[in-house]
C-alpha cells in the first residue's frame, strides 16, 4: 500500500484502453504489463501503477479490429531511445496476450 506522497512522486503510471472486450483479456495481463513495464523502465514492480480498460470505443484507422490506446508517465527512463524500448514490451504484450497487433 501506498503509506507516503514521495511513492506517488516517483511511480510509473501506464494506462491501457482497448476495444477488446474485458471477457477477452486474461485476468494476469495486467500483471504481466506491471513486471514488463517495470523492467523495461528499470523500476520496482511495487511502485508501479498499471490500468488495463478493456470494451472502449475505439476504433483506429477507420477498423473496429482490436486496438489499444496506451499512456506511460515516468519520472525519467523516458526518452526517444527508452520510449522505443518501452514500446516494443508493451506492444508484443499486447499482441501477444490480447490480440492487438504492433503494426
Amino acid at each position: 500500500p501506498l503509506t507516503n506522497c514521495s511513492s506517488l512522486r516517483r511511480m510509473p503510471i501506464v494506462l491501457i484502453e482497448t476495444n477488446v472486450p474485458e471477457a477477452n483479456i486474461p485476468s494476469t495481463f495486467v500483471n504481466d504489463v506491471s513486471a514488463g513495464v517495470a523492467a523495461s523502465l528499470g523500476k520496482s514492480e511495487d511502485i508501479c501503477l498499471i490500468s488495463v480498460r478493456g470494451g472502449a470505443n475505439l476504433i483506429f484507422g477507420g477498423s473496429n479490429d482490436p486496438a489499444a490506446f496506451v499512456k506511460v508517465m515516468s519520472i525519467g527512463r523516458l526518452g526517444v531511445e527508452e520510449n522505443k524500448r518501452h514500446s516494443q514490451v508493451i506492444s508484443k504484450l499486447l499482441e501477444d496476450r490480447i490480440g492487438v497487433s504492433a503494426t
